[in-house]
């Protein structure tokens, strides 16, 4: 078959020649193809590229909430430091309290009995009279000083949230772990404000008690030995005269050579044999507060020593006007005989 050809008049717009341009239809239909082809090449990038586009924007949006997310973990991170530190500083003033109560030496041991101790029903008095009086000529009395509910812990759920948040790949679990972020900070930011104020009161305390803290170190708190109780404050029969007669302290009975400790911080003012009340001991505290010790059997301090709470001053005897091993212990103030047991925090008699 011969090829079939197509003429294109070619016309200028102003006066001129007109020009023919004669070509094969062969021709003709390759260039359609050719531009159709294109066309369908074109658009088929054109919707590659929205999508493109889309997918870009969708990147874009998960890697801005998943940078705020890492911001709020980071925010989150950093308010529980700052809980650590506030309750860090709670337990350093919760040490301090007890640093100026000194009662962190072995103050259990001293006021529990021996595992022996016989029934008090069953004992026998083992006490003369009752009170140990000052001999004249012993260091006087100037020598006073003047002086909510529970929250959940957020440390475990925090490092379980930031490894999912790293891992997160759709918007929805973005927003779901956001949330969950949110919550933890609230519960975080909870419990330091309840560490802060519990902070602000214990500071309170430690002002009060650092203005008072001589006082309270020098305030008899615990029972000077180990023993079973044999006789107690106030008037009972008296086993050498036979008659109700004043008893000035407490009888605590035990082995001989049982310690003897200081229930405060004091001087020593005394020690040495003082009568019918056999060797004693004599501890000025200061604030008007004087502790005996009777019947001892060794001193292990000497006059114008300082001693502190629980440090051993004596060993337990039967010196004296005595039935029995004990110490006869006495506290005054302002010269006055009190009943120790007012000053025992924990009384096991």
């Amino acid at each position: 078959m011969a090829d079939r050809f197509y003429t294109l008049m070619l016309v200028p717009e102003k006066s001129g020649q007109v020009k023919k341009l004669t070509l094969p239809a062969l021709y003709l239909r390759v260039a359609l193809g050719i531009g159709a082809s294109l066309v369908v090449i074109g658009a088929i990038f054109f919707f590659d590229y929205l999508h493109v586009l889309s997918q870009v924007a969708e990147n874009k949006k998960l890697r801005a909430e998943n940078h705020q997310i890492r911001q709020n973990l980071l925010e989150a991170r950093g308010k529980l430091e700052s809980l650590d530190q506030s309750m860090g500083r709670l337990k350093s003033f919760a040490h301090k309290l007890r640093i100026l109560g000194n009662l962190d030496t072995n103050a259990q041991k001293l006021i529990a009995p021996p595992e022996d101790a016989p029934v008090e029903n069953n004992l026998s008095p083992v006490e003369d009279g009752g009170n140990i009086e000052e001999p004249s000529g012993q260091i006087p009395s100037s020598l006073k000083k003047g002086k909510k509910g529970a929250k959940v812990n957020p440390h475990d759920l925090l490092e379980e949230k930031r490894h999912q948040a790293m891992s997160a790949e759709s918007s929805p679990m973005a927003e779901e772990l956001q949330d969950q972020v949110q919550e933890i900070i609230q519960n975080a930011e909870a419990l330091n404000l309840e560490a802060v104020e519990e902070e602000r009161n214990f500071a309170s305390l430690f002002e009060v008690l650092q203005e008072k803290v001589d006082r309270l170190l020098s305030t008899p708190s615990i029972l000077p030995a180990q023993g079973w109780l044999t006789s107690t404050f106030g008037y009972r029969s008296n086993p050498f005269v036979g008659v109700k007669t004043f008893h000035a302290g407490l009888d605590i009975a035990n082995r001989p050579g049982t310690p003897i400790h200081a229930p405060a911080e004091g001087l020593i003012t005394h020690a040495t044999s003082l009568g019918g009340f056999g060797l004693v001991v004599r501890i000025d505290h200061g604030y008007n507060l004087i502790t005996k010790f009777g019947h001892l059997s060794k001193v292990l301090v000497k006059p114008g020593q300082r001693v502190k709470r629980g440090q051993a001053i004596a060993l337990m005897g039967n010196s004296g006007r005595s039935t029995g091993t004990h110490v006869h212990y006495q506290i005054e103030v302002a010269g006055k005989p009190v009943n120790p047991r007012n000053f025992i925090l924990e009384d096991t008699f």
